[in-house]
């Protein structure tokens, strides 16, 4: 196969990260990594993503293939059981078959695609997520902003399945688990050499750390950035009247706003307390056994770290779910030394066709 040069964008709430990528999906290369950010709780953060990305990817040159990935807060994520598995009839029947399972969600709000999971059952065990219009129109358009032209969409999930297809095994037949702590959300996969057994998406990431804590330099909180001071002073109903005008659309993908707004990981950690970081662990450890409940009776070898790293979270995860708990790293760097992220970085070689995750929200 001809190489390629693929461009694999993350997008978060408050920025993005690229990874570029060149070669075939049997031998490759990583030729270059970033990101961008944007300030936080701007009125239109689209925009402003769009022009982070503007801004960011002027390094990348000459791109044959780009694809997105979405963070997966606000997705829906179910599993279903079908008679077959042929790609073509499931998408026939999807919408279908997972719109009881949606409660609170209007089918016709979301995009529905599948990963196919590997088990001994009889049936086809699907890992459907349903994902916000809403949140696939702001990426495309930021991307389009951008000067960005996505071939595919894939969730977080999706790409970091992928990116850990691309790590050797070493011959290894047992079950594996890779948890992401990410800033707003958390991911579980938990796989072995034939695919993906499970996925969970954790609604609680480093930031709810630093909930409460205000960055050292910012003059104002999130509630006072919210509120334009002077108009507090205005006529109630004056304020009825040009609500909707003024009302900032808030974060992207439905991030809440309080945590988008707080200080990074460096200053967190400086400054909560041992107490605080104490319960974060184990509040984190008790979601994860949750998520790990749905491969009892399954022995799972070992559990890898990746994301933000966290004092005392080895020793924390180890200790209370009886697994070997070790950080981990893709093991590649671009020409520069960069580190890619994760999620940037299987998006990337998703384009070059490498084997992993199916799905394609675009």
């Amino acid at each position: 196969r001809t190489a390629m040069r693929s461009l694999g964008i993350s997008l978060e709430p408050d920025g993005f990260t690229y990874a570029l990528v060149e070669g075939t999906a049997k031998k490759h290369t990583l030729k270059l990594t970033g990101g961008g950010s944007i300030a936080h709780l701007d009125p239109e953060p689209t925009s402003a993503l769009g022009r982070a990305l503007s801004a960011g990817l002027k390094k990348v040159s000459k791109v044959d293939r780009t694809v997105l990935t979405l963070p997966s807060g606000g997705t829906v994520l179910r599993e279903i059981s079908l008679p077959f598995s042929d790609r073509d009839k499931v998408e026939q029947v999807l919408k279908f078959e997972i719109e009881s399972d949606l409660y609170h969600v209007d089918v016709e709000d979301v995009i529905c695609d599948f990963i196919e999971l590997v088990d001994e059952r009889a049936t086809t065990n699907l890992l459907v997520g349903a994902v916000p219009k809403g949140h696939v129109g702001s990426a495309l358009e930021a991307a389009d902003q951008g000067g960005v032209d996505p071939s595919m969409a894939d969730l977080d999930l999706g790409s970091l399945f992928t990116a850990l297809r691309s790590l050797p095994r070493g011959g290894e037949e047992g079950m594996e688990a890779y948890l992401h702590i990410g800033a707003l959300r958390t991911l579980l996969l938990v796989t072995d050499a034939d695919g993906l057994r499970a996925a969970r998406s954790i609604r609680l990431g480093w930031k709810e750390l630093a909930r409460g804590l205000e960055p050292e330099d910012a003059g104002l909180s999130v509630a006072e950035e919210l509120d334009d001071p002077e108009e507090s002073e205005n006529d109630p109903e004056e304020e009825d009247a040009h609500e909707e005008e003024e009302k900032p659309s808030g974060p992207l993908f439905g991030a809440d706003p309080s945590l988008v707004a707080g200080p990074d990981l460096e200053e967190t950690l400086e400054r909560v307390s041992a107490e605080d970081s104490d319960a974060f662990l184990t509040r984190m450890t008790n979601e994860v056994r949750r998520g790990m409940a749905v491969v009892s009776g399954l022995k799972v070898d070992a559990l890898y770290l990746l994301g933000a790293r966290i004092p005392g979270m080895e020793e924390a995860f180890s200790g209370r779910m009886g697994l070997d708990a070790a950080p981990l790293d893709l093991g590649v760097a671009d020409d520069s030394g960069g580190v890619p992220d994760p999620f940037a970085y299987g998006a990337a070689l998703r384009g070059l066709g490498c084997e992993g995750s199916p799905m394609d929200f675009r």
